[in-house]
């Protein structure tokens, strides 16, 4: 970039190009219109609005460059505070940086570390001897936290809570997360149906209301979790989820062969003209009324409004019902109506078809609408 000095622009104003906002000179119009796209103009231009005298190009390179090192600066003690040394990574919070520490990499390298913080102080026999304790170690602590984390019919199935039996439990569940049980009265031993769901739970890692359906869980605390936000510290309502644990059921005391003996003598004349339909959905029943599936019970729910259609008997007698009515109030309905006045509401009603036939083309101009139907417009 080619400048002068400020005190030459007064002498060789006619042929030299300036900038008043950084006090230089240029030879070229083209030098002076890339310098007006540069940072540095630009930041002179910013301070001649606050009154503020005009930087170098020599003084604004140091100040940018200070910027960035403060910036750097800046984000390297961010990075320091949030820093893995193990891994050599930098997170931005807390939260990134403790999931981290629990993934499966890191712990791998941190192992890995200390093995070969090991390795430098004693000999090769003694990392083979620590090698095997530490496989023995990692894999008593797998098993404690697999017993640490499986439940037991004394905790509860949504928190932390930790009863002394399995009443007590059952009925925490019931107070603090609304849990029920259907058909408890039904359950041949209510140990081992709790037993499983604690092994669904904590095992399989499922949720009790969406079973397989529901997106899948890694931790027991986030099965949890999801039961909880999502309200479902309960069964689902339909009938095949709930076979599922029909192993855990007895309901032959219902049945009405076990409350007064066999009924198939008294049953089979009353089932006699009983007939099934053709698509297998609907019984027949002696009296001419038909019985439908439980899987239409949606299409038999449905309630249609019961419309009362008139006969001309109840139209006549509101006519004249309105017409005692009219005379009540004064109204005589028996006057002959006049020849002007037939005239005059057949030229009111005229007029008004007039006016909406113009209304209807000035709409129709304004939105270009002469033509209701398609028609070809070219002809070859």
């Amino acid at each position: 970039m080619e400048s002068l000095s400020i005190s030459s622009v007064n002498q060789n104003a006619g042929q030299n190009f300036t900038c008043l906002a950084c006090r230089v000179v240029f030879r070229q119009a083209e030098l002076q219109r890339a310098h007006y796209k540069t940072d540095w103009h630009r930041y002179n231009l910013k301070r001649k609005v606050a009154n503020m005298p005009a930087v170098t190009a020599e003084e604004f390179q140091v100040r940018v460059l200070a910027a960035r090192d403060r910036a750097q600066n800046e984000i390297q003690e961010q990075n320091n505070n949030y820093a893995c040394n193990t891994c050599r990574k930098y997170f931005s919070s807390q939260l990134t940086l403790e999931n981290h520490l629990k993934s499966k990499k890191h712990r791998e390298l941190l192992t890995k570390s200390k093995l070969k913080k090991a390795n430098k102080t004693k000999t090769q026999d003694d990392n083979s001897t620590k090698e095997t304790v530490i496989d023995r170690e990692e894999k008593s602590d797998d098993e404690e936290e697999v017993e640490e984390f499986h439940l037991t019919i004394n905790d509860c199935l949504f928190c932390r809570h930790e009863s002394v039996d399995l009443q007590s439990s059952l009925r925490h569940m019931t107070k603090s997360h609304s849990f029920f049980i259907p058909n408890v009265q039904y359950i041949t031993n209510i140990e081992d149906f709790v037993e499983y769901l604690c092994q669904k739970i904590s095992i399989g890692l499922e949720c009790l209301y969406c079973n397989d359906n529901g997106k899948a869980f890694h931790t027991i605390e986030a099965v949890k979790n999801h039961m909880l936000d999502k309200g479902h510290c309960k069964f689902p309502e339909d009938e095949e989820s709930m076979l599922e644990y029909s192993d855990f059921y007895d309901f032959s005391s219902s049945y009405p062969d076990d409350l007064q003996g066999d009924k198939d003598e008294e049953l089979d004349p009353l089932t006699k003209d009983i007939r099934l339909s053709d698509d297998g959905m609907t019984l027949i029943l002696p009296n001419g009324n038909r019985a439908g599936h439980r899987s239409l019970r949606i299409y038999y729910k449905q309630q249609y409004p019961n419309y009362q259609y008139m006969t001309p008997d109840t139209r006549r007698a509101i006519k004249v019902d309105l017409t005692s009515q009219y005379k009540g109030i004064g109204w005589n309905t028996s006057t002959p109506v006049s020849k002007s006045f037939i005239k005059r509401y057949y030229k009111v009603r005229e007029i008004g078809q007039k006016v909406k036939s113009k209304k209807a083309t000035k709409l129709g101009v304004k939105a270009n609408k002469f033509q209701p139907h398609f028609r070809c417009q070219i002809d070859f």
